[in-house]
């Protein structure tokens, strides 16, 4: 009994939330990655969905979003199809073809939010941990707006893009640490 309760209480939370879809014109899925030992690479994924619940009383939950890996872009055509190949995301073989996240655990710290997840990549999943400021807003033409920036890092290793080259000074061509920078202006779905 007390299982079918607490089962109708987070049902009837969610329910109460409203669903958010980014507006794909005013966001981004970025990421920075240490080159050379001496400065950070930037990229992005242009093809992406990401959504998002939130209510009032509990604030954000339910983040979702999922980035084609083919639509990596770094604004270097020769990178970017080397990141495509085998040595990176392996963008042809079956179950590569997406990078997804999922939110298990929403915690609100301070004016920002803790958001724990699962990330999928390379068909590996892996616990990951974003650290959210959202804040929301009424455009000129009278709709509710709302903006979330998430950043987290992983190490690209995890998910078994560890291809890297070691310089002559010492130290390696690639950092391990992949940096995570998601910025999402979102509306809620009608």
């Amino acid at each position: 009994m007390k299982t079918l309760l607490l089962a109708a209480l987070l049902s009837a939370s969610v329910s109460n939330a409203a669903l958010y879809e980014a507006d794909k014109a005013h966001s981004e899925i970025g990421f920075k990655v240490k080159h050379l030992m001496v400065s950070k690479v930037k990229g992005k994924f242009k093809e992406f969905d990401f959504s998002y619940q939130f209510d009032e009383k509990s604030g954000i939950k339910g983040i979702k979003f999922k980035a084609k890996s083919a639509s990596i872009d770094t604004g270097n055509p020769k990178r970017d199809e080397h990141l495509r190949n085998q040595d990176f995301f392996d963008v042809k073989k079956k179950g590569n073809e997406e990078i997804t996240f999922e939110s298990l655990e929403t915690e609100k710290k301070g004016d920002k939010y803790l958001i724990k997840g699962k990330l999928t990549l390379k068909g590996i999943t892996k616990d990951v941990e974003f650290l959210a400021e959202c804040a929301e807003n009424t455009d000129p033409w009278n709709n509710l707006k709302m903006g979330c920036e998430l950043e987290g890092k992983i190490n690209r290793e995890d998910f078994n893009l560890g291809w890297n080259k070691p310089l002559t000074k010492g130290g390696l061509l690639l950092g391990k640490e992949v940096f995570l920078d998601i910025a999402t202006e979102a509306q809620i779905k009608k």
